[in-house]
């Protein structure tokens, strides 16, 4: 058995790397039940119903004048009434197959707090459109400044399956003259022979779009292993990023 601190945690939003404004995450998952009981039944009985799922922040407001679209409560602001991806990585998301939640999400709430005695903070809740999704680290985050045909490492699913998959592409820093990223994501049935999962491949990436989440739904069958493979070109390009994978 084996225990990890609370200050390992990290979540992006949207390619936002929000952990440095945080000293909360609670990610709630629920699943709604269905009674199904029947006069013949002795006791109530239930099926499942749907899923829902929310995260909960809190943290510090930033204070920031020389560049304040930086702040934390800039991307709040621009991102109200929106849909965006977002990842939380309860473990820190260091080692590939750890622990994440991946899934699209929007602002519900965000609230500011006062207090003569404490710094400002901010509480801030998150709302899933379409539940809290367990996934799995499948690239760790890391400055990247050349192409990998070869990905750093691979998730083993242990069989294949036929229902598809979701993907989180976290970009939270990009550097460089003309920079751009491809990413996509490859899979095998014997860890030796890799093909490009189709519909697997995320938006290019570039300097243009900066910090940047993308959320891609993959339809059909997934093979036992999984990677990430990525090109990078351009002058001098670095890309910081990570990759979540969940199949359904």
């Amino acid at each position: 058995m084996v225990f990890t601190h609370g200050t390992n945690a990290r979540i992006w939003m949207d390619g936002f790397a929000a952990s440095v404004y945080l000293e909360d995450v609670n990610a709630d998952g629920k699943i709604d039940e269905a009674e199904t009981t029947t006069l013949s039944n002795s006791a109530k009985t239930y099926i499942p119903g749907l899923e829902d799922g929310t995260v909960k922040m809190k943290g510090f407001w930033d204070v920031n004048t020389v560049t304040p679209a930086a702040t934390f409560e800039a991307f709040l602001n621009t991102h109200r009434r929106t849909t965006f991806p977002i990842v939380y990585y309860p473990e820190g998301g260091g080692t590939i197959g750890d622990p994440a939640f991946a899934f699209n999400g929007l602002l519900m709430n965000y609230q500011i707090d006062a207090n003569v005695k404490d710094a400002v903070q901010g509480k801030i809740d998150l709302q899933s459109t379409n539940g809290l999704q367990h996934a799995k680290v499948l690239t760790v985050d890391g400055v990247r400044t050349a192409t990998d045909a070869d990905g750093e490492g691979r998730i083993d699913g242990l069989a294949g399956s036929a229902l598809g998959a979701v993907a989180v592409l976290s970009v939270s820093n990009v550097l460089g003259t003309v920079p751009t990223l491809d990413v996509k994501l490859q899979h095998s049935t014997d860890d030796s022979v890799w093909v490009d999962i189709p519909s697997g491949a995320f938006p290019q990436q570039t300097a243009a779009t900066g910090v940047n989440g993308e959320y891609l739904s993959i339809p059909g069958t997934i093979n036992r292993y999984v990677r990430a493979v990525w090109t990078i070109a351009g002058t001098t390009p670095s890309f910081t990023f990570n990759v979540a994978f969940r199949r359904l």
